[in-house]
């Protein structure tokens, strides 16, 4: 027969089986019970699935449990970057990141809490752009360690100009992604150092690097320029006045040099001093504003001289334009082609308006559009 446990046995191992039970902790799988989080927020709390949670029971434990999940997306992400494996890095800003944002998104409008949500996605575009500049940087990189290597001079020289750009970019980039974590920072009180300081520590080699290689093959330029007027209207003229120098003050070998103004590329033939003059017509596209205007020195690309830029305040004024239309058809039916085609220009001279976007619609529908040609037809 089994044997009969006595009354103070049972009690034992009841006890026994409590004291486990208490252990272990009481769930469905057995886990360890989470602890709830501090209401300290600069401690991320632990990694909890956000599906466990009842945003009616606890919503300011499901808008913690998010962005635990958010910044630990954010910190793998830059990791991974630091390991050089890009596509991972821009995995986890992808799907994961914008759902979790997503359900952030509409805890946070609950909690008032709505700038928060926007600075994660803030920091999400920003870290991306860093990414994309990080790779791109890398990879120039290698193609002008190549062409060292091979002893392709022409090729090396090229590479490197292309990779000084990719090192701004990455410096603008990262600039801005530390913004974004520091923007956090300030309005969660959650720490944030690591991620600044790997993302600095990638802009800081960047720039290292970026400037061997001007030491190596280039000769810095520096440009200077100023704008004959404050006021500019789409009618006018603008006379552009600089000066294009080496870094040590000695003017460049007697020889045309690209220019680039707002976008448009003009040739300028510099005086023995370096100093030059151009006049310009403004774009119909510039934008009316009190904004600098962007002059750009663009060298060839197997010079040894490494471009420049500088900006002139001017005060763009907007211009008022007469547009006429003319039609192949009188009467129009749906889908049958109907050539619309027109001008736009300036008055009293009836100055043509070119690169001019232009949009045809019917009432508030919009039909189709077309951009102005060099005589302001389109």
């Amino acid at each position: 027969m089994p044997r009969q446990f006595s009354h103070f046995e049972r009690l034992f191992v009841l006890a026994v089986l409590l004291i486990l039970i208490t252990a272990m902790g009481i769930g469905s799988t057995g886990a360890v019970a989470q602890e709830p989080p501090t209401s300290n927020e600069s401690t991320p709390p632990p990694h909890v699935n956000p599906d466990e949670i009842e945003d009616s029971a606890d919503i300011d434990r499901l808008a913690a449990v998010l962005q635990g999940s958010l910044d630990r997306s954010l910190g793998s992400s830059l990791s991974n970057l630091d390991a050089d494996d890009y596509e991972r890095a821009r995995e986890l800003l992808g799907d994961e990141y914008d759902a979790d944002l997503e359900r952030y998104r509409d805890v946070a409008a609950d909690l008032d809490r709505e700038e928060r949500a926007e600075l994660y996605r803030l920091a999400q575009t920003d870290q991306a752009a860093f990414i994309d500049a990080v790779e791109e940087f890398e990879e120039t990189e290698q193609a002008y360690e190549d062409a060292r290597q091979e002893g392709d001079s022409q090729r090396a020289r090229a590479t490197g100009r292309q990779l000084v750009t990719a090192a701004d970019r990455v410096n603008n980039t990262g600039k801005n992604t530390v913004a974004a974590y520091q923007e956090l920072e300030s309005e969660t009180g959650r720490n944030y150092t690591e991620q600044t300081n790997t993302t600095d520590s990638t802009r800081a080699e960047a720039t290292a690097t970026s400037q061997a290689v001007i030491d190596a093959e280039f000769i810095e330029t520096t440009l200077t320029a100023s704008a004959d007027q404050s006021n500019i209207s789409f009618t006018d003229q603008l006379r552009i006045n600089g000066d294009l120098q080496t870094v040590d003050e000695q003017p460049l070998p007697n020889q045309d040099i690209q220019l680039r103004i707002n976008g448009e590329t003009y040739t300028v033939d510099p005086s023995s001093d370096g100093t030059f003059s151009l006049l310009i017509q403004p774009d119909s596209v510039w934008e009316t504003d009190v904004s600098p205007i962007e002059v750009q020195y663009l060298p060839a690309e197997g010079s040894v001289y490494l471009g420049s830029q500088a900006t002139a305040s001017v005060a763009v004024e907007t211009t008022a334009t007469d547009t006429t239309i003319q039609s192949t058809r009188a009467v129009v039916a749906h889908d049958i082609p109907t050539l619309v085609n027109g001008s736009v220009m300036a008055p009293p001279a009836n100055q043509a308006v070119p690169s001019a976007p232009v949009a045809l619609q019917i009432e508030t529908t919009q039909i189709s559009t077309a951009e102005t040609t060099r005589s302001g037809h389109f």
